[in-house]
């Protein structure tokens, strides 16, 4: 459901509108308070996800957060979906590379019902084993499939060379050829590993006030076990200047390109978004595109972006190109690499950026589900409720110095890990 956000709720600031709460039996969360629609969205994680996979079985956590939508308590599966419908609830896990995410909407006539049912999942999931047998199936399914996709490879052989040795490097989802290896008994364990109260993170926006969400949060959570294993360390980024190539059957070619990129929590990481912006950050006015697409005709597509957080910070790019110009394309980009070092952003170009960054951001937050998710990130990344509302802010004071700093500690020399996947022509 899409919900829209009222203007008192959009012109006022999150930090002084926001409500942390603390349940009777030690919950805490950040509750923004909204009565626009009686409608409560509540955004959720356990630390760990996809990195807590057991060596050489990439796949268990995605396997887990699927697991916990199936037999509950003494609910089968279809009693328990049907337990949802009848209160149209909407209850969803999925894992991501440091997180498990969930997220439960409903009306708040029924939060008592929709908290109950959402502790039944993350506290007493049933792990039967005619669900996971399905559940395993089409997870095995799907990633054969994957298999045949070009930017499905590429991005895997990327992430394996940038994170070698580091549980980074192993796709969330898992491999096809090392999916068969899971079995029931991983997917309980990593449960125990990661499903506690000492490394969840919770937001809810919407139509309840703060002491009916203190206790929905103990019907919830109170029954999970306070510690668990929750450290997740940073990842290093290897392998700048590497060139690989995946063949694949297919008419086109994706590569993903890279390198090391600054930190979400350093001064200069507006700056360094702005950098992004003017080389591939999505809009026709971005330099990559203009080379790419629309003079040489290249690729359809092309965009960079900056991919940080605590425990990671890359700056990643991808296209697809047909096989008999992938090489072409290559070399523009390493080209437009080096020219954004040797030749300073204009400040046409930073003005422009810094515009698109304001506006963009705060169409992003139009919706209580997208402001639950940006409030999430943000306190997964240990900042303060305050950190949105001096996103614009931030933008605004970059500078064409400080876009100049940034390009030298972004760019650097240039050099960028390289995975390709189809059949091009040699090169």
């Amino acid at each position: 459901m899409t919900i829209f956000t009222t203007p008192s709720l959009a012109t006022t600031t999150y930090a002084s509108r926001l409500q942390r709460v603390k349940s009777p039996g030690g919950i805490e969360a950040w509750l923004l308070e909204d009565h626009t629609l009686p409608v409560l969205w509540t955004s959720f994680c356990f630390r760990g996800g996809a990195a807590f996979d057991p060596e050489g079985k990439p796949g268990a956590a995605a396997l887990l957060g699927s697991m916990l939508t199936e037999s509950v308590g003494d609910l089968d599966a279809g009693g328990f979906q049907r337990r949802l419908d009848e209160k149209a609830i909407h209850l969803s896990f999925g894992v991501r590379r440091e997180t498990l995410h969930g997220s439960l909407e409903t009306l708040t006539q029924n939060v008592d019902e929709a908290f109950d049912l959402l502790g039944m999942a993350v506290s007493d999931p049933a792990f039967q084993q005619r669900d996971f047998e399905r559940t395993h199936a089409m997870r095995a399914a799907s990633l054969r499939m994957g298999m045949a996709q070009p930017d499905n490879v590429a991005r895997q052989v990327f992430n394996a060379i940038a994170f070698a040795g580091h549980p980074f490097s192993r796709p969330a989802s898992g491999h096809y050829e090392t999916i068969g290896s899971v079995e029931l008994c991983d997917v309980v364990a990593l449960h125990s590993r990661m499903i506690a109260r000492h490394n969840l993170e919770i937001v809810a926006v919407g139509a309840l006030g703060a002491d009916a969400f203190a206790a929905a949060l103990d019907r919830a959570f109170s029954r999970l076990p306070v510690s668990a294993e929750a450290s997740v360390l940073p990842a290093p980024f290897l392998g700048l200047g590497e060139e690989v190539l995946t063949h694949l059957d297919s008419p086109q070619s994706t590569m993903i390109f890279g390198r090391r990129c600054i930190s979400v929590d350093d001064p200069d990481f507006m700056a360094a978004e702005v950098v992004n912006h003017c080389l591939g950050g999505g809009t026709f006015s971005s330099r990559l595109v203009t080379e790419l697409r629309e003079k040489r005709g290249l690729c359809y597509s092309i965009g960079t972006r900056l991919d940080a957080t605590r425990n990671v910070s890359q700056l990643i790019g991808s296209t697809s190109t047909p096989n008999d110009r992938l090489y072409e394309a290559l070399d523009v980009i390493r080209s437009e690499f080096a020219h954004l070092v040797s030749n300073k952003i204009s400040a046409e170009e930073v003005e422009m950026a810094k515009s698109y960054l304001m506006g963009s951001f705060a169409l992003q937050l139009m919706t209580s589900s997208a402001i639950a998710e940006e409030l999430l990130s943000t306190k997964v990344e240990g900042f303060q409720p305050d950190f949105i509302d001096e996103h614009n802010a931030r933008i605004a004071s970059v500078t064409r110095d400080t876009v100049a700093n940034a390009v030298d500690r972004l760019i650097g020399d240039g050099a960028l890990l390289v995975s390709i996947a189809g059949n091009p022509a040699t090169h």
